[in-house]
């Protein structure tokens, strides 16, 4: 067994903090170093010994015969792969790995050769840089060209690479549980198709004899205690119990006895282990704190509140990808595919998001649609039942095209417009002011602090310096001035409430106003991870420092005794010294991500917004009071039968402010803890169309299954009681322009397919 300079052997090296590309480097410098000699003979014999290794490696590769290769080529011909049919939409994917860079290069360069297409094997390992191995996952991810991954570990480190459903271990680690990570790469929640892993082993060998009858023992306490026991192979313990058990496999003869050893050790020692570790482990299961519920779920509720639709990321993207000469086309329901990404698009790919590809199998904007449904996936063996890239906020797609677009647009935002709503009888224009909001934490990225939080702010202030809240996305419910409106507006822009002073309003204000509970509710976010972070790293790495503290003493105990471990007491002692250091070190790092900074808002836009009832003066059409009145006593009639009809139905309803975004009413229904958002549309006898704005529209389609369309029949009669109605999901398929502020409905058709209050 090749041993390091300080005592420690290769087979220990998995025992460091080494990191994939470091392992390889130091495994190749020490194999091509070492020598376990100390006198002249005992070199001359091992020559003699490397001599014979040298003559029998060169008939085995004279031969032509390789075993595994011919395992891996037999699956690459058979129906399981059909990655030699050269029509994108039948190829499926595959990843090979590998434990050493050699084994890669030999096998990538034959399944190449094998396919009769370079292009379609990628590799990854640990030579490869951090940015380059993302950038060839993406690739593999979302090319429909490449067809097989051969990776080392480096491949296999938190990735989710579920497009491909087939895997196979050319060479299977000493660790299992790293067999099981690398297979949680595909096998996944989300995951559609069905997983087939192949392990390549070679079971006359004594190596293959261990681990044949490891995996047995694996599936028969699999059969005890469920998948939890994949869960529990990578503990320190057991891998070195497991390492031990191999080394000694290899080491032994054909002794009978090493046999029935062997078995009693995996039976024994290493089934006792995986039984007290899981049993430990179910001791804490369960354990989470009930009341945190509503906090998860108020959260939730807010997340969806500002969701962005698909719809609205649809329109967007598609129509700047098109105008940079982009290609996108529907495929199936809610996908589609990209077969051009222009340069110019690409080119402002931000480097932490990831790489930007020239084409992509298949996209969609929403994540119900990221899986293909049941018929895609029997009717398709290819891109159609593939995961699809989810274009959405944060996503490096988008980000890219967003970015190409505010570079050739993003002047417009300072020079300011005009903007009317429909909805407002009153003549008073107000600024729109949009304000970025952004708290950091501690870490610095590119020499800033890490942003963890970007919120867009909306502040609305009058000439007279009053300021409001207009809630989240003010501008969906805001139309463009038609050209003979514009004539009217043509001194708004102008007026000097309207400037600098006022912009500084809007900035104090949401200082003050909106800022503190951005940071708060950022905080209280950050706060609960760091903390459960924290407490799992130091439940973690103490039992490590107790098992290598332990050992170090064992280790100490059959030196002075005049044994000859393994591994030195001095390097046992180092190792715990290091995860000690390791510790410290994280929560150090954990405390700066708990140090979080609110920056000043900045201002990004400016609107001014001009009411319709000022539109109606300027233009000689001036609101009729009464009608406006009569409109405010019908609206409160409604969300007054609204709020008495929930408390029938065992709820809680809370009625909104003014300038909630989507609904009227919030509901909270005690027994099951969950929240109605309800929407309330009041008419009288006469009235045969009503209009449901943009933002109302937005919010239930966020929430379809909890957002209510109140339809409120409010008779003449002010001692009468209005008549409720409810409508679930009346929004599904609708399709909205961006710059469309409403949506018209027929009263009579709404009151045709209502229900109850539900």
């Amino acid at each position: 067994m090749l041993e390091l300079p300080w005592g420690v052997r290769v087979a220990d090296l998995e025992d460091f903090d080494f990191d994939e590309a470091e392992l390889e480097e130091l495994e190749n410098v020490t194999v091509d170093a070492a020598s376990a000699v100390a006198t002249a003979d005992e070199l001359e014999a091992e020559v003699v010994v490397l001599k014979s290794l040298v003559e029998l490696a060169d008939r085995v590769r004279n031969s032509g015969v390789d075993a595994k290769w011919t395992r891996l080529r037999d699956l690459l011909r058979s129906e399981h792969f059909d990655g030699v049919s050269g029509a994108d939409d039948d190829r499926r994917k595959l990843i090979v790995f590998s434990e050493h860079r050699d084994t890669l290069d030999y096998v990538a360069g034959r399944i190449a050769a094998e396919l009769g297409r370079p292009e379609a094997v990628v590799t990854i390992h640990g030579g490869i840089r951090r940015q380059d191995r993302r950038t060839t996952q993406d690739r593999f991810r979302v090319d429909p060209t490449v067809s097989v991954l051969v990776a080392t570990d480096a491949a296999g480190e938190g990735v989710n690479l579920q497009v491909a459903n087939m895997m196979v271990n050319y060479d299977l680690p000493w660790n299992p549980n790293r067999i099981e990570q690398r297979f949680g790469r595909i096998h996944r929640i989300g995951q559609r198709r069905p997983c087939h892993l192949w392990n390549l082993v070679a079971h006359q060998t004594r190596e293959g004899q261990v681990f044949e009858r490891l995996f047995a023992k694996i599936e028969q306490q699999r059969k005890v205690y469920g998948d939890q026991v994949y869960d529990v192979l990578g503990d320190a313990q057991i891998n070195v119990s497991l390492r031990e058990l191999l080394i000694e496999a290899i080491r032994a003869d054909t002794d009978p006895a090493h046999a029935a050893w062997m078995d009693k050790v995996i039976d024994g020692d290493i089934g006792e282990q995986l039984r007290e570790v899981l049993e430990e482990r179910a001791l804490v299961a369960g354990l989470a704190d009930p009341s945190a519920n509503d906090e998860v779920r108020r959260r939730m509720e807010e997340s969806r509140a500002r969701r962005l639709q698909p719809w609205f990321v649809h329109d967007f993207f598609t129509e700047a990808l098109r105008l940079y000469g982009g290609r996108i086309a529907g495929r199936e329901h809610g996908r589609y595919e990209i077969t051009r990404v222009p340069a110019a698009v690409r080119s402002g790919a931000d480097p932490a998001l990831g790489p930007v590809h020239d084409r992509y199998a298949r996209v969609t904007f929403d994540k119900n649609h990221v899986l293909p449904d049941a018929e895609a996936v029997a009717h398709s063996s290819g891109a159609a039942g593939d995961r699809a890239e989810l274009i959405s906020p944060g996503s490096a797609l988008l980000s890219a095209v967003a970015y190409k677009v505010l570079a050739d647009w993003g002047e417009s935002l300072q020079s300011g417009t005009v903007l009317v709503d429909p909805t407002d009888p009153s003549t008073e224009p107000r600024l729109l002011v949009y304000l970025d909001h952004v708290v950091t934490d501690g870490r610095i990225v590119n020499g800033a602090r890490q942003v963890v939080s970007r919120r867009f702010q909306y502040v609305e202030v009058d000439e007279h310096g009053s300021v409001r809240d207009p809630g989240a996305e003010p501008y969906l419910a805001y139309a463009p001035p038609t050209g003979e409106q514009e004539s009217l507006f043509a001194d708004l822009l102008e007026t000097p409430w309207a400037g600098l002073a006022a912009e500084a309003v809007a900035r104090d204000w949401t200082i003050e106003h909106l800022a503190g509970p951005h940071l708060e509710s950022v905080a209280a976010v950050v706060r609960d991870r760091v903390a459960r972070v924290s407490e799992a790293v130091r439940q973690r790495l103490e039992s490590e420092i107790r098992y290598w503290d332990r050992r170090a003493n064992e280790i100490k105990a059959q030196e002075i005794a005049g044994g000859k471990p393994r591994l030195n007491s001095g390097r046992a002692r180092a190792r715990a010294d290091e995860l000690e250091t390791r510790m410290a070190r994280r929560r150090a790092e954990l405390d700066t991500e708990a140090d979080l900074h609110s920056s000043p808002p900045t201002v990004v836009a400016a609107a001014v917004i001009v009411p319709q009832g000022l539109v109606g003066a300027l233009s000689g059409s001036p609101p009729d009071a009464e009608a406006v009145a009569d409109k405010m006593e019908t609206d409160r009639r409604a969300v007054a039968a609204v709020l008495a009809a929930e408390r029938e139905l065992g709820r809680i309803p809370q009625e909104q402010a003014h300038n909630n975004p989507g609904f009227d009413v919030m509901s909270v229904d005690l027994a099951t803890g969950d929240h109605y958002f309800i929407e309330v549309q009041g008419h009288l006898p006469r009235t045969e169309e009503i209009h449901v704005s943009a933002r109302q529209v937005r919010r239930a389609q966020n929430d379809p299954e909890r957002w209510r369309l109140a339809v409120v029949s409010v008779p003449d009669d002010p001692a009468a009681e209005p008549r409720v109605t409810y409508l679930v999901t009346p929004f599904a398929g609708v399709t909205m322009h961006p710059a469309q502020t409403s949506v018209p409905l027929k009263v009579a058709t709404l009151l045709a397919d209502a229900s109850p209050p539900c």
